[in-house]
Formats: structure tokens, sequence, C-alpha cells
């Protein structure tokens, strides 16, 4: 009998999960919550991007993707935001 050989070297073709593994679900959930968060207090504060920008020492289009979920700030600017 033949058997066929697939890419994983073995002689079975895996099965490809159709459900996101569940640290992707969660890291895209605390982004977005940390994203509105975020946003939010800055507007109730009555901060610009720009403004907050110069008070972290980092450029206006940085605070957008932190806003915009696109990235999220490390550790220690996380700790001088909570400051």
């Amino acid at each position: 009998m033949f058997l066929r050989a697939f890419p994983d070297g073995t002689g079975q073709q895996k099965r490809k999960s159709i459900v996101p593994h569940l640290r992707y679900i969660h890291s895209d959930i605390m982004n977005k919550a940390f994203s509105q968060t975020l946003r939010k207090l800055r507007i109730e504060r009555e901060l610009s991007q720009q403004a907050l920008a110069n008070l972290m020492f980092v450029t206006r289009p940085a605070v957008a993707r932190w806003e915009s979920g696109a990235r999220l700030p490390d550790a220690v600017m996380i700790k001088r935001l909570a400051e």
C-alpha cells in the first residue's frame, strides 16, 4: 500500500483548527480595552494627542497607534502613563 507523505514528514495530514488560539483573542480584547481607556482618559483630562505625547516624551503618531490599538506601549511607558 502506498503511503503519501505530507509536509510534516508523516503519513497523516494534520487538521487546522478553525478556532483561533485563546491567547490571541485575549490579547485582542486587552488591546482594545487599553486603547479605549487611554483615549477616554485623555479626553476627560482635556489633552490632545500631541499634549500627551509631549508629557510622555514620545511622538504624536505613537499615541495615535496606542489609541487605535495598532500598538501597545511597553511596560515602562504603561507605568509612566499610570502615574
